[in-house]
């Protein structure tokens, strides 16, 4: 397929549902960690959900992209490699952040997992409406 074919209008909306998620559960989240964990706590939420989201957008922008030249058999793959690649980003931050101790260990590990299994759920969606979207262009 040729990619300038997969108008920027199709995805524009696709992107912003991490972005919807991300504020969503934040703002859900903010008073109860804060009377758990007060300032620390908000700040490591913070920082465990900005971490998820910028590894969220690193790992789904190439990964449209390449979507929208592979057929059927190759998008599943990338969908597949991106979920890899995702986990093991995050797994690695996640790791140096909370052992050099840059946000409050129990409050950041807490919300990475807490916006991992959101994300993973929203970014799944994503790339299965792009998958359909890039097949019907083909």
């Amino acid at each position: 397929m040729n990619p300038s074919r997969v108008s920027n209008a199709g995805v524009s909306w696709l992107l912003c549902l991490p972005l919807v998620a991300a504020v969503t559960l934040a703002a859900a989240g903010c008073y109860p960690t804060w009377r758990l964990g007060g300032r620390a706590g908000v700040e490591a939420m913070f920082a465990g959900q900005s971490l998820v989201l910028l590894v969220v957008y690193t790992t789904l922008l190439p990964a449209l992209r390449r979507m929208a030249m592979d057929d059927a058999a190759g998008r599943l793959q990338t969908g597949l490699k991106v979920g890899a690649i995702r986990l093991i980003l995050t797994a690695a931050a996640m790791v140096v952040i909370a052992w050099r101790r840059w946000a409050e260990p129990k409050m950041f590990l807490t919300w990475v997992a807490a916006a991992y299994l959101v994300m993973v759920k929203i970014e799944t969606l994503v790339l299965l409406r792009w998958s359909r979207t890039a097949g019907e262009r083909a």
